[in-house]
């Protein structure tokens, strides 16, 4: 702003006539500059802050906290092997996953029967009992099917005690005279199940 030069301002208070009269007068280059610079700071700074976070964490790790590697990765593989032998250093496993020993497992006839079906242009329309009950604790599946060619097919597996495992009848057609057909279904379940016996499991 103006250099105030009169005596009359620097001795007595200055009234509103004489403040009036020295904002109207124009701004000398030195202050205008520092003005421009000011302000050109002020929205610098302002718009080089970084936003907030969307959300923080209250979490406050200690020194020794602040080091520790939250997530495990191969480097650790070794370390936590070896804390897990050294509790039961002489512990040997008493049972190994391997392939059924007499060529199929009980457990796989669904599955087996599903891909047969698929095998042989078929598709199961119904399974008793139902396909997610305890396998365990049933004897024997009935499986409802349908040719390509819309004939009725039913697949029988009976529970039997080992080495035989199971027993599969398959009937085919309208009057149960696509004996070609039943033949066929019951070949593609022994290739099926006998697949997923080569398959290593918990016999």
């Amino acid at each position: 702003m103006a250099r105030v030069t009169s005596k009359r301002y620097a001795d007595g208070p200055m009234d509103r006539h004489a403040f009036n009269s020295l904002l109207r007068q124009p701004l000398r280059g030195e202050c205008l500059a520092v003005l421009l610079l000011l302000a050109g700071l002020a929205v610098f700074s302002n718009g080089c802050a970084p936003d907030p976070p969307a959300a923080e964490s209250n979490l406050r790790l200690t020194e020794d906290e602040a080091t520790i590697r939250w997530t495990l990765d191969d480097r650790d593989r070794g370390p936590i092997l070896e804390a897990m032998r050294s509790i039961e250093p002489d512990h040997q496993p008493t049972r190994r996953p391997g392939p059924a020993p007499h060529g199929v497992r009980w457990s796989d006839v669904p599955d087996a029967a599903h891909f047969a079906a698929i095998e042989s242009e078929m598709v199961i329309l119904k399974t008793e009992p139902g396909r997610y009950e305890a396998i365990d604790q049933v004897d024997e599946f009935v499986f409802t099917l349908r040719t390509i060619d819309d004939q009725p097919a039913t697949l029988i597996v009976t529970r039997r005690p080992e080495p035989e495992i199971v027993e599969v009848h398959a009937v085919c057609g309208l009057f149960g005279d696509r004996d070609d057909r039943a033949r066929e279904l019951e070949r593609a379940f022994d290739r099926k199940l006998r697949a997923f016996g080569r398959k290593r499991a918990w016999n």
